[in-house]
């Protein structure tokens, strides 16, 4: 389990008036198992991004999570374009995640 996810986890659910950040809590948690060590989880309340480990800013390689009422949109890039823009509903968000996710250079 990747504990830096875990922490962000944590930080995200103790933000329990802002909707998208206990959506974006909720989805980590079911994506925990899935994320490797390489995966650098960042957050804002109302984002997520996923970065590889040893990428300084601006980051070559990256995973955007923003969550939405009732779906989350997961954009990948590669030195700023993107590769792929999806919007999922709440019960594919995790499969949708973690295969962007995989694509990410070990």
């Amino acid at each position: 389990m990747n504990a830096a996810l875990t922490e962000v986890e944590a930080n995200l659910r103790s933000r329990t008036s802002v909707p998208a950040a206990l959506a974006n809590a909720d989805l980590l948690g079911r994506v925990a198992a899935e994320v490797g060590a390489n995966i650098v989880p960042r957050s804002s309340m109302h984002d997520l991004l996923f970065t590889v480990r040893g990428q300084d800013y601006p980051f070559t390689d990256s995973v955007r999570v923003s969550a939405e009422p009732t779906s989350y949109e997961i954009t990948l890039r590669r030195d700023s374009e993107v590769l792929e823009h999806r919007v999922v509903d709440v019960p594919s968000s995790a499969e949708a995640l973690i295969a962007l996710l995989r694509r990410l250079p070990d």
